[in-house]
């Protein structure tokens, strides 16, 4: 747990909590009458809301929606570039791995305040005063063990009253009973073996009959557990220190507590209610009388109730209580408020997450980001000295990780392109030596960890900001591998597809230990061709080939499966089939947690993610390999799947199979990708005349119709070639795409 995570988890605590010691307080008011220990039960809600960990993010759930409404224009524009216009260009480093440069500015992120700066200082701050009231809540229960060294026995009358007083209130197991030359006050201390103190003058200063109403009293404490409450109460307020409704729940349980005692000994014990009275003046007197001395960790409040509770001693006791209905509310609000985190004001969390963490932007894979980018111009271009063939990564700050061709990675100011660091990496087999690591979009964590996978064979964990290396996985052989994906627990998965073994690995992000593996049959087995992704319930998907695979993240146990069959289908071979056409591309999944799957042959499924049920089918093609899917799709916050095929169109199908839209334009053959509002991107290859060969045409589309909206078109000259990668949008408003001759370009 970081240090966002952490300040995140008491801050959606407190908030909650308060809320919920609000509507108590509300109750309370609107029934002044309902008995004390009702009244306590309440409050004790409240003390075991600050104890519940929120476990349930709501942003979780609602990243399918716009967070962003930046529109592109109504009409559509076509703007082009050729040779010759003026653009910002980085060029590539030469030496084999780059030392960090000196620190650049980083882009500050629309999505939350930047809170690097305080956070530690937050963070301190809460340690400090939590320490220093964890050492009093220590000497405190230190100074209980010095009461208990000086006790004496009590007389044989006052033992005799006492066994008395238990028989009275019912209770199981009589506990001990001293007198104490240091206690100012009758009180009980102990958690495990509780024990009555007595001052060594109480007979002094008060009759039996008021000893009587005391020892009841005490007893009362011990028959409703109450010390074990009060240790929670003291732990609970020595964490939130700092929380105004904390100190104000902790005086009602202090107060209500004693009122609680009270009403138990009137109701059970029969005793007087002037006598009982009687007993409590005494023993404020008695505390009066004996100077206080350190505090200890005991039931021993004396001047914490005043008049009020003389009152309540003396009215006929009527024992209201709340409606049932009160305390379902109550306890609905307590189950409920920890499944509602990031319903509130989110001051940390949102600071630490990464803008595009990975091959279509999240854990789904869905493509949609963060704002919807304007195609006006190339903010700048940056030579990465090979072909860039996946998306980047976008961090918090704004900066991007792109991989390019011959193992190379780097990290870049998202705003001026400027080099942060870079790093050159080396075939680990002598089978891959000719530069062909083509790399894939590093995943990002939100624990300050990226992970990328290299062709060159192994999986590096790497410090975002700097570019050092925390931990590496060696995998057998070179093989072309999905981007690993990050569980809600921190576990990486990760899989080797392609190659043999083809592997699932479950690896710990922080030590990159193993956590689970799963193996397919290596001997007429299927290869891993598409995944990973996870679904809201944590199921990791992956493909292999004919058959979908969902598994469950905390043990790799085959939660369901999925197999093509149709006419095109031996079912004896179970190569006949690769979904996803086989390109080591990530599984899609919707928002309602339907995956989204294509085959080489022109058809598109949608499968239920929690049981691999198939809902839909869609035939875009019977033309089979030639109108193929060249890679995933993605999936809008509606349910509407957005592909590119062969034929160079663009498609939009319902979340029932049903066709919306579609687009022919030129050259389409990569992932699109959704904007905040909507707009759909996409990039092509022009290829029309011989000044167009291998020109980029990037397009904005409308999501709901198909109308191309704009469109920028680039020359081969500006770009140095084809352009290859899915678009990454930033939260800033920006493009990202790279080419195959080695130029990032970001397009604002």
């Amino acid at each position: 747990m970081n240090s966002y995570t952490l300040l995140n988890w008491l801050w959606m605590v407190s908030w909650q909590g308060a809320a919920l010691a609000l509507v108590v307080w509300g109750i309370t008011c609107l029934c002044p009458r309902t008995t004390a220990r009702w009244r306590y039960a309440l409050w004790l809600l409240v003390l075991l809301k600050f104890c519940l960990p929120p476990v349930v993010n709501v942003n979780d759930l609602t990243a399918w929606l716009p967070r962003s409404h930046a529109a592109p224009a109504a009409a559509s524009v076509v703007t082009q570039l050729k040779a010759g216009t003026p653009i910002a260009t980085v060029p590539a480093p030469t030496a084999e791995v780059s030392a960090p440069l000196a620190p650049v500015a980083p882009a500050r992120s629309t999505r939350a305040a930047d809170f690097s700066l305080v956070l530690p200082w937050l963070l301190w701050s809460w340690v400090a005063g939590m320490a220093g009231m964890l050492g009093w809540l220590v000497l405190r229960a230190w100074r209980v063990r010095q009461l208990l060294r000086h006790t004496s026995p009590v007389s044989a009358e006052l033992q005799m009253a006492f066994a008395a007083a238990v028989v009275q209130l019912k209770l199981t197991r009589q506990p001990a009973l001293c007198f104490s030359t240091d206690a100012g006050t009758p009180m009980v201390v102990g958690f495990v073996r509780p024990t009555i103190l007595l001052p060594v003058d109480i007979c002094a200063h008060c009759a039996p009959g008021e000893i009587t109403a005391i020892l009841l009293h005490e007893l009362a404490h011990i028959k409703r557990r109450d010390i074990a409450c009060m240790w929670l109460q003291q732990f609970v307020r020595a964490v939130y220190f700092f929380h105004p409704a904390v100190w104000v729940l902790s005086r009602q349980l202090d107060r209500l507590r004693e009122m609680a005692c009270d009403e138990t000994v009137l109701t059970r014990a029969g005793i007087a209610p002037r006598d009982y009275a009687a007993g409590y003046v005494s023993a404020l007197r008695l505390a009066q009388a004996v100077p206080r001395r350190l505090p200890a960790l005991a039931m021993a409040e004396p001047f914490a109730v005043e008049e009020q509770r003389v009152k309540s001693m003396l009215r006929p006791m009527s024992p209201r209580m709340p409606r049932r209905w009160v305390f379902a509310l109550l306890l609905l609000a307590l189950l409920g408020l920890p499944t509602l985190n990031g319903i509130g004001p989110r001051l940390f969390a949102a600071s630490s997450q990464p803008v595009w963490s990975r091959a279509g932007g999240n854990g789904h894979g869905s493509g949609i980001g963060l704002s919807s980018p304007q195609l006006s111009k190339i903010a700048w271009s940056f030579d990465a000295g090979g072909h860039v063939g996946a998306s980047a990564a976008i961090d918090a700050e704004g900066t991007i990780y792109v991989p390019s061709c011959g193992g190379n990675l780097y990290a870049l100011d998202g705003k001026t392109g400027a080099k942060r660091w870079a790093k050159k990496f080396t075939a680990a087999s002598a089978l891959l030596t000719d530069g062909r690591d083509y790399g894939t979009t590093p995943t990002l964590g939100s624990n300050g960890l990226m992970y990328y996978s290299s062709n060159y064979g192994f999986l590096l964990a790497l410090e975002m900001k700097t570019g050092e290396t925390r931990w590496r996985f060696d995998f057998d052989g070179p093989t072309r591998n999905p981007s690993p994906v990050i569980g809600k627990d921190g576990t990486v998965f990760f899989a080797v597809a392609g190659g043999v073994p083809t592997k699932l690995y479950a690896l710990d992000g922080e030590t990159g230990k193993t956590r689970w593996t799963y193996q397919p049959g290596v001997f007429g087995g299927r290869n891993i061709t598409a995944g990973p992704a996870l679904t809201s319930d944590g199921t990791v998907v992956i493909c292999m080939q004919d058959m979908v695979y969902g598994f469950a993240p905390d043990t790799g146990a085959v939660r369901w499966t999925y197999q093509v069959q149709d006419g095109n289908q031996t079912g004896d071979d179970p190569h006949t089939r690769t979904l996803l056409n086989g390109n080591h591309e990530t599984v899609v999944i919707g928002p309602d947690d339907t995956v989204h799957l294509n085959d080489c042959d022109g058809k598109i499924y949608a499968l239920d993610g929690k049981t691999g049920k198939l809902r839909w089918s869609y035939t875009y093609s019977s033309r089979g390999n030639r109108d193929m899917l060249y890679a995933p799709p993605a999936v809008g916050a509606d349910g509407t799947v957005y592909f590119t095929t062969g034929e160079n169109a663009l498609y939009a199908v319902d979340n029932t199979g049903k066709l919306r839209w579609r687009t022919k334009h030129q050259g389409f053959l990569n992932s699109p990708t959704i904007g905040a509002d909507g707009t759909v991107y996409v990039i092509g290859i022009m290829n029309g005349s011989t000044e167009q060969l291998f020109s980029i045409s990037m397009a904005a589309v409308n999501g709901r119709t198909g109308e191309i909206l704009q469109e920028l078109k680039i020359s081969r000259e500006t770009t140095g070639g084809w352009g290859t990668s899915s678009p990454a949008i930033g939260a800033d408003g920006t493009l990202y795409v790279g080419t195959r001759e080695g130029k990032v370009l970001a397009i604002r």
